[in-house]
Order: C-alpha cells, then structure tokens, then sequence
C-alpha cells in the first residue's frame, strides 16, 4: 500500500510535499495537522526551522549525536521521529542508566520518581545535527500523581531510540518527502494555533487520525507491532 503522501505527491496535489504537527498537552487547546506546508504562526521563516537530514530513508529516523543528563554522557544513536508514539523510547540498558541517575522506581514497564524530587532533577539534552534540545523535568515526565510522577521514558530492546511526544509536544515538527529531513521549530508563540472554526474536541480527533495515517508513513506496520507497539 502507498502511503497516502506518497500519493499526493505522484499526483501534484500540494505546492510542498510536507506535513506539520502541533501536538500539545492541552486538552482544551487541540492539536493540529497542516498538509503540504506549515503553520505561518508558528513557523515566522524558513530560517527558523532546524532542519536534520534523514539517515535512513526507509524510516523518519535521525542521528542523534549525543544524550546528556547531569554527568551522564549516552553514546551516539540513530532516532525515529514518531508522532504515533507517546513515551519516548531507548534501548534498555540505557535508559536503565538515566533511570539510575533520576533514582526511578521500575513498575509495569515504566520509571516513576516521587513528586518531591521533581524540582532537583536534571534536564535532558538530545544534540541533533549540532543543535541542543534540552527538556526540562516539566516536559519529560508524563503524568503526576500523587506522591508519584511517571516518566515519560521507556525501555525497550530496539537499538535505537523514538522521539515521540513527550519530545514532540515541544517543538512544531515538519517532515518533508522532497528534501527528506526533519524539521524542528520552537514553540514560543502564545498565538492560538488551532484554528477558530474547528472546536477543541474536532480537532484532537482530527489529529489522532492524521497522526495514525501520516506519523508513521516510513515505518513497516510488523516493525511497528513487535518492537514500538509492544
């Protein structure tokens, strides 16, 4: 089966053979979608999207040059960029460590840290293509309850890592079929995004389904079933 964007594109349907996502935490607010181009509120020129080249073109996956948090310095490693994941993923004896170092308690398959500690923890930093992007506690945990608070990290026994969005809620993302990269863009902008003719609750279903059709559109569907699904 043809991905759907690789259709569009065979057919001339759009000016740029792109696709966009705002996807926020902000149930109120909704996500977005934006098809052949991006969002001009959120994306002010072209010279303030951070562009990262495709390492492999069979999936939306990236080099990350580096992980930091705190002392720990995590090796270089490939990286799929997934909107239809909502932890982010790594190899397991690696996100042990970071695990290790925030003083996580494993259960069910994911870390919690008591909330107490939330305001000490360290930021995480991915180096991608020369830029730094740095989460801070806030934007890498998932949830809060309580005494607790989840992680939004998880391990797995791929060898790579999922960008997915818990680090894609910070950043206005594009991917882009002609120059096969990845683009990344700040979100600094208080100006509403979603647009005023589409309530909050259509447009978080309009964005599930985008997200399920378009956010995976390199990946294999038996790849995504046992090793991002599981």
């Amino acid at each position: 089966m043809t991905p759907p964007l690789f259709t569009a594109k065979e057919q001339g349907l759009f000016e740029k053979n792109v696709f966009s996502f705002y996807l926020t935490k902000n149930e109120n607010e909704g996500s977005a979608i934006t098809l052949g181009g991006w969002n001009e509120t959120l994306v002010k020129s072209e010279d303030s999207i951070h562009w990262v080249p495709l390492s492999e073109k069979s999936y939306w996956k990236v080099s990350v040059e580096s992980i930091n948090m705190g002392d720990l310095i995590l090796e270089p490693t490939p990286a799929i960029v997934d909107t239809g994941s909502s932890f982010m993923l790594g190899p397991e004896e690696e996100v042990e460590k970071i695990a290790k170092l925030l003083g996580a308690i494993p259960t069910h398959g994911v870390y919690l840290v008591e909330s107490s500690k939330l305001d000490s923890l360290p930021s995480l930093t991915f180096k991608i293509n020369g830029r730094n992007f740095t989460l801070s506690p806030e934007q890498y945990i998932a949830m809060v309850e309580g005494d607790y608070a989840m992680l939004g990290i998880k391990p797995s026994d791929i060898e790579f890592w999922v960008l997915g969005d818990i680090f894609l809620t910070n950043y206005y993302t594009i991917f882009d079929l002609d120059k096969e990269a990845v683009g990344f863009v700040d979100i600094n902008s208080s100006e509403p995004v979603v647009p005023p003719s589409m309530s909050a609750t259509e447009n978080s279903l309009t964005s599930r389904l985008a997200r399920a059709i378009f956010g995976r559109i390199f990946v294999h569907q038996r790849f995504l079933e046992e090793f991002i699904l599981k």
